[in-house]
């Protein structure tokens, strides 16, 4: 706290550009990201006109992730698209592969889903330029938000079991397990409602003409009972097998 005042208070450390990335992180260090808003315009605009464009992908996507936590998304959409352009010209790594990451979830999030998929491939291949694929969980979560939001279930069960095994599903920050189960939830309650669509009816009623619909409620199954699972929700005592649980839920 008491740096960010210095950083706000001494004339000389007001607008330098140098500083600017740090005066938007120690908003966030002292759980006061609203803060960041008084100054961010000022140090933005700053930083611009001293021509001083290599501070700007990182304090961009900073702003556009922080956006985002606080629902400004056409701010976050914004930003995360200039930190792609601006950084990607600057030959940055890091940062784009970030930024990358928020751009798809916002264009997932629009229906955009090709966009998303575009921007979570780049952001994999600039993490294994990197040299942290295998440690780029925001990599991951992005990309099993925007399976979500296409509908592509089996992908996001995958994803997040494959978290769950690594780490526990936590999440970046690695403060709680099983941080991604409410994806897998949501996952649940959108199969729940297809099964319910085709299983109503007794199979035998199902004629030979309906095969494909048989093969894609049970398709359907595969996916629940693995997101169910995933997310902690144990099967029944009694020794009913996998199938006869499906069936009843």
């Amino acid at each position: 706290l008491r740096a960010l005042e210095l950083l706000e208070s001494e004339l000389a450390l007001r607008d330098d550009p140098r500083y600017l990335a740090v005066a938007l992180l120690a908003a966030g260090w002292i759980r006061e990201p609203t803060r960041a808003l008084t100054y961010l315009d000022r140090r933005i605009d700053a930083a611009r006109a001293r021509g001083a464009i290599g501070v700007l992908p990182l304090a961009l996507e900073v702003i556009a992730a922080g956006a985002i936590q606080t629902g400004r998304h056409e701010l976050g959409y914004a930003y995360a698209g200039e930190v792609v352009e601006l950084g990607t010209e600057l030959g940055y790594v890091i940062d784009v592969g970030a930024a990358n990451c928020t751009l798809a979830i916002e264009s997932a999030a629009r229906g955009r889903h090709q966009d998303a998929v575009r921007a979570i491939a780049d952001a994999k291949r600039l993490a294994a330029i990197a040299g942290v694929a295998g440690a780029a969980v925001h990599v991951h979560l992005a990309e099993a938000f925007c399976a979500l939001c296409r509908g592509d279930y089996p992908l996001v069960v995958t994803i997040l079991e494959q978290r769950i095994a690594v780490d526990d599903g936590r999440l970046p920050r690695g403060d709680y397990p099983l941080s991604v189960a409410p994806d897998l939830v949501e996952v649940v309650a959108r199969r729940l409602w297809t099964l319910t669509r085709y299983w109503m009816p007794p199979w035998e009623e199902l004629d030979d003409g309906h095969a494909d619909e048989r093969e894609h409620a049970l398709d359907n199954a595969r996916h629940l009972l693995a997101a169910l699972s995933s997310a902690g929700v144990l099967m029944p005592d009694g020794g009913q097998t996998r199938e006869d649980w499906g069936c009843r839920v």
